[in-house]
């Protein structure tokens, strides 16, 4: 009796009761290996090769995996599929397959579909345990092969280090390495809290993203004839919902600026604090923790589709591929059955900003989250905090992280993800 109490009261507090699929493996192999042989034995007739049977159960499964956080058994991510399937479907031929937007490729629109279907039945089942872990699982997997190709392609390499049992990710041009005390080259770090909801992704899935943020970096460097700075991009993680609750990430966030500053020997004057959606929560949280202790603030701060009060009620945003229940989800975890005390710090609209550095926050016309932009710049001007805002339309939350061929626009988001007017990471030293 004990036992299922202890059940009980995990799954009104959202920590278990997800989708296991414990026999995913064994059922995948089972079913590949009698569709080999029906295929073999008795199918001749049509001609499929054994690899074209290999590759649609493949396809079966991944598309198994990525429904699999939004459902509670297999027969949901079924009806889930079949549902999000001929939704995204009658979308498109209802339109002539063209995109909504001209900064639409018709790739993200289905991606945009597929989520935003999926999210609005049971966005909310991605914050039970397993949901979360397998989302994470599948989308590290995605980062670790498309940031491979993206090192690849931008010169960059990593460096893994392990600080308060996770992993955190040093991107850095090749052949390059930790500036030494005696080097002519001032070292600058970029300081990255990732997004995710508090719940969701790890630092291995924003490589891609960073490799092509140091490429721009570089690049601007270069122009304005400024090598002896050494910009580093540092992927922070942090303890996530729904295993702890609030100020957990904001504990681990200020852990690592802290590692940074007395571990890695960098000045705060030569850090630059960024993040998206929570991780730009981070960003805020971690600066107003830095006021309140009177220490040294750091250079600037840039923050992406923040997430910038995780107790706000958000409004319905049918172009962007976020759903409100997942939102809310988050909220009431956070927030219902919690002391003010423990969620108050991330809810960063309503705090007092003066004496922040100055903040650069890039939004999106469709973003969820958009409204929460442009409340936080309206209230840093209003506190004398030197801001910047840079609204792009018709993009959804946190576009940048799109690779370019899914989303195009990304990369002029990337190109203005710096200070004045995308002059760089150099102006902020110069001006």
């Amino acid at each position: 009796m004990q036992r299922v109490r202890k059940h009980v009261h995990k799954f009104a507090s959202g920590r278990v009761s997800g989708y296991g699929a414990a026999y995913t493996l064994p059922v995948f192999l089972t079913v590949a290996a009698v569709s080999l042989w029906v295929n073999a034995t008795h199918l001749q007739w049509l001609g499929l090769a054994h690899v074209v049977v290999l590759l649609k159960l493949v396809l079966l499964l991944a598309v198994h995996e990525l429904l699999r956080p939004f459902c509670l058994s297999f027969g949901g991510v079924c009806a889930l599929a079949a549902h999000v399937g001929s939704a995204a479907a009658l979308q498109f031929v209802a339109r002539g397959l063209q995109p909504k937007f001209p900064e639409w490729t018709l790739c993200y629109e289905w991606f945009q579909a597929v989520a935003f279907a999926a999210g609005r039945r049971h966005g909310g089942h991605v914050l039970k345990l397993p949901n979360a872990l397998a989302f994470r699982r599948n989308f590290e997997l995605i980062g670790r092969l498309l940031g491979a190709a993206a090192c690849w392609r931008h010169g960059a390499q990593l460096e893994s280090f392990r600080l308060n049992g996770l992993e955190h990710l040093w991107v850095r041009p090749r052949g390059g390495g930790a500036t030494t005390a005696d080097s002519t080259r001032r070292r600058v770090v970029v300081l990255y809290y990732h997004g995710g909801g508090y719940a969701l992704f790890s630092p291995r899935f924003f490589v891609e993203f960073a490799c092509r943020l140091l490429t721009q970096v570089r690049s601007q460097l270069r122009a304005a004839d400024a090598d002896a700075l050494d910009v580093q991009i540092l992927l922070a993680n942090y303890r996530m919902l729904p295993e702890v609750r609030f100020p957990a990430p904001l504990d681990d966030a200020m852990a690592m600026f802290d590692h940074l500053v007395s571990e890695e020997k960098v000045s705060p004057g030569d850090v630059v604090l960024a993040g998206d959606s929570a991780g730009g929560g981070l960003v805020l949280g971690t600066l107003l923790r830095l006021r309140r202790a009177r220490r040294e603030m750091p250079l600037a701060a840039l923050c992406n589709c923040p997430y910038a009060d995780l107790s706000a009620d958000v409004a319905v945003s049918e172009h962007c591929f976020i759903s409100k229940s997942m939102l809310d989800a988050i909220r009431d975890l956070c927030v219902q059955k919690a002391p003010r005390s423990s969620w108050r710090e991330g809810a960063m609209l309503h705090a007092d900003l003066r004496g922040l550095p100055p903040l650069f926050v890039l939004a999106a016309e469709f973003d969820i989250l958009h409204r929460q932009s442009l409340e936080l710049v309206q209230n840093a001007r209003a506190d004398g905090v030197q801001v910047e805002l840079d609204v792009h339309a018709h993009m959804p939350h946190v576009f940048t992280l799109f690779p370019h061929f899914m989303m195009p626009q990304s990369s002029v988001g990337i190109e203005r993800t710096m200070p004045n007017g995308g002059a760089g990471i150099y102006s902020l030293f110069v001006s």
